[in-house]
């Protein structure tokens, strides 16, 4: 299950929070292992974990992550509204953060990701982005721009010296 619109609007704020505060990597997955019988704000059960760290996350293929010793663990509950025997209830995001020590984390391939980790791996969906850190996609347009860019930058230094 995709990041729904709220819980993408609530990780933006979250990034932007904890990258003020000096935390510049994360890793955001969403938890779709939740009983479908009742909702994450009945259970407790996080709709998306977050991991935030000072020192770099590294990854080393889709899902694989070694978290750094000193890192915050995030457990969100971003479900917006639970309705039950004929009301609807506001219920808003609720946050549980703990530190955590070194780990690997080990994401399963249903789940999707948000992270600006640094690593060996170009299959990671990176994103949100909010203070132009690095970004590595494995994106066909990006090389492509790229290379037009260079064709264009090559062919005005050829006019220019061709004068």
């Amino acid at each position: 299950m995709a990041f729904s619109t709220s819980e993408l609007q609530y990780l933006d704020g979250l990034v932007s929070s904890y990258y003020e505060n000096g935390y510049k990597y994360y890793v955001a997955y969403t938890n779709t292992n939740i009983n479908s019988s009742s909702s994450s704000a009945q259970t407790g059960t996080p709709d998306m974990i977050v991991y935030f760290s000072q020192n770099e996350i590294k990854t080393s293929g889709y899902g694989q992550f070694t978290i750094p010793s000193g890192c915050v663990k995030c457990n969100v509950i971003a479900s917006d509204y639970y309705s039950g025997y004929g009301s609807t209830y506001y219920l808003g995001e609720r946050l549980l953060t703990t530190r955590v020590n070194a780990s690997t984390l080990d994401i399963p391939d249903y789940e999707h990701i948000f992270s600006n980790a640094v690593g060996t791996s170009e299959s990671v969906a990176l994103s949100p982005n909010p203070y132009g850190m690095e970004m590595k996609t494995n994106d066909t347009l990006g090389a492509c721009t790229f290379i037009l860019s260079v064709l264009l930058m090559f062919s005005c230094l050829i006019r220019f010296f061709l004068r």
